[in-house]
């Protein structure tokens, strides 16, 4: 985890990508330099693993802290799902809010951190397609970006982002499985929404950071060990290169 700001450099920084289609991954590993030794990784994973998951990929890459996005004990979610356009602006204050106070504790640790989702994707995705639906007004919307970008710069950057990629029909899939009663309400077009800002930022995001993105189609981590694996070698050595 670095403990102070990561100086930006003004060339492009380069992908590293990760591809798990098939039988075959890609990769691309042109590193990012001069970058802290100690890690933080941000995981942007759109409802894709669940807590053991989580654990498994923690318990090999890193000893040091993880830290979760506020759900089960979400005062605001059950409302939320229940009326978007009422408990929108709600809750993304209520996330900004956590995750700023996750992104100190980062900042003060000593230890390497994943964080399950980061403070900043919700300007470009979540705050975005509630904006963009109509359940955001104008006004709320303004007063979130405000806040975020006030605020953001006085924190850390992340040394690497994960993006795990999804169709909205596996989400679905995903969240059904997972059997949350709040989240039954979630359709396929709002997951697309969403998949779609992402497809749109993560390239931009590419651009000043280093990102790591994972098809997680047709894989699942908990199960397939083999790409589980193949997955954390490529992790590892990426945290290893940046010194």
């Amino acid at each position: 985890l670095t403990n102070e700001i990561i100086k930006k450099e003004d060339s492009t920084k380069d992908i590293l990508k990760l591809e798990l289609v098939n039988e075959e991954i890609i990769k691309n590993t042109n590193i990012r330099e001069n970058i802290n030794r100690e890690w933080e990784y941000i995981v942007h994973d759109l409802m894709n693993f669940n807590k053991e998951g989580w654990e498994v990929m923690k318990d090999f890459l890193v000893t040091g802290e993880i830290f979760y996005e506020k759900v089960i004990d979400n005062p605001y979610l059950p409302d939320y799902y229940a009326d978007m356009k009422k408990w929108s602006f709600h809750l993304q204050i209520y996330f900004f809010n956590h995750r700023f106070k996750e992104q100190l504790t980062i900042k003060n640790s000593n230890k390497s951190c994943i964080q399950d989702r980061s403070i900043y994707e919700d300007p470009k995705v979540f705050a975005y397609v509630l904006h963009k639906q109509g359940n955001l007004s104008d006004l709320d919307y303004d007063t979130y970006l405000n806040l975020f970008y006030n605020l953001v710069p006085f924190l850390p950057e992340p040394d690497l982002f994960i993006y795990l990629k999804a169709s909205a029909w596996s989400l679905i899939s995903r969240i059904r499985k997972r059997g949350r009663k709040f989240e039954m309400g979630i359709t396929p077009e709002f997951l697309h929404e969403l998949n779609l800002a992402y497809e749109r930022w993560i390239p931009e995001l590419s651009k000043t950071h280093n990102v790591l993105i994972v098809d997680t189609d047709k894989f699942n981590i908990e199960i397939n060990q083999q790409r589980s694996q193949q997955l954390y070698k490529i992790i590892e050595e990426k945290l290893e290169s940046i010194d």
